[in-house]
């Protein structure tokens, strides 16, 4: 990868700019060594041994930023589109004196002081190099500026690198030897347990194939777990009510100490299990419109590929 092509990104700025920032970022790889000459050596780039005029700064490269609302600090934010290539390293010259950095959601990282380069008809030239853990997306605020209202931004160069995702652990759980080892110890199963053996099994068999990406989830799977949910919600209300029903017919007192237990009781396990529905409605919400979204992209290949357009296969659909 050279100095003029790199990753696809999106970028936005709080102050103003006059003209399009994305002409104003080089990239390098995560191999290249960038060591910086002092200006009685003439300001110099040298990568790999090899010095190169102008890797940094060049003269079309300079961008003046102004303030667009006083309130607003100078910051810029810069976005890979493609998660898998990730920033690893930042160079930036600009009039400012410190540099914070944030990455990804805007998480704070660390505030670099850059090294004063030049002066030259009034322009300070500052260089901030940093370090970063690999980051698919950078937010820079300039601090300690000349000016309050403007600031020279003369170059951004960015060292990139390729990263796999993260590979997906499934569950470990083998049925099949629990089972053996049941029927071996000759242990008589409840039918509650039974239900509740079955219902960890489904559910675990649903998450491990979502997870490998193997095929989209069924939605009739989410039904029948639903309704097991609900009929052991019901049993355990049927349960609590008779144990209520029969307290009450040993105690006449109804507000006698004993009373009140059973109907705290019986309100904690209703809240519990109102909310264990809604974990899992809110679960069965996501897998629903994690399938959608990857049904959406895939009809939109589709129609690239009969418009005779090049298709982008989405990361998504993609089976590491």
């Amino acid at each position: 990868m050279d100095s003029t092509v790199g990753p696809r990104f999106n970028y936005k700025s709080s102050w103003n700019c006059n003209g399009d920032l994305r002409s104003y970022v080089t990239f390098g790889n995560n191999t290249e060594k960038l060591n910086i000459l002092w200006p009685s050596e003439g300001f110099q780039a040298r990568t790999n041994g090899r010095t190169e005029l102008g890797l940094l700064v060049q003269l079309e490269s300079c961008i003046q930023l102004s303030k667009a609302d006083k309130d607003v600090p100078c910051t810029l934010s810069i976005v890979l589109e493609d998660s898998s290539t990730q920033i690893t390293k930042i160079s930036v010259v600009s009039e400012a004196r410190n540099i914070e950095v944030y990455g990804l959601h805007e998480e704070y990282i660390t505030t670099v002081r850059s090294e004063n380069i030049d002066e030259f008809e009034g322009m300070v030239v500052n260089l901030m190099e940093t370090d970063v853990s690999p980051v698919p997306e950078i937010m820079l605020k300039f601090i300690g500026i000349k000016e309050p209202d403007t600031m020279w931004l003369y170059g951004i160069r960015l060292i990139v690198g390729s990263f796999s995702k993260p590979t997906v652990t499934t569950s470990r759980v083998n049925y099949e030897a629990v089972e053996e080892r049941l029927r071996m110890a000759r242990i008589p199963i409840t039918e509650k347990a039974e239900r509740c053996k079955r219902f960890l099994r489904q559910y675990t068999e649903m998450t491990n194939s979502c997870a490998a990406g193997r095929r989209p989830p069924d939605p009739a799977t989410f039904i029948h777990l639903m309704d097991e949910a609900r009929s052991r919600r019901s049993e355990v209300e049927r349960s609590v009510s008779d144990l209520d029903e029969e307290r009450s017919t040993t105690n006449h007192n109804p507000l006698s100490s004993g009373g009140k237990e059973i109907q705290d009781l019986k309100s904690y396990i209703e809240f519990s299990l109102e909310k264990l529905e809604g974990r899992l409605t809110q679960y069965i919400d996501d897998k629903l419109r994690q399938l959608e979204e990857r049904q959406n992209k895939m009809m939109e290949s589709i129609m690239q590929v009969v418009l005779g357009q090049a298709p982008k296969t989405p990361d998504s659909l993609v089976d590491n």
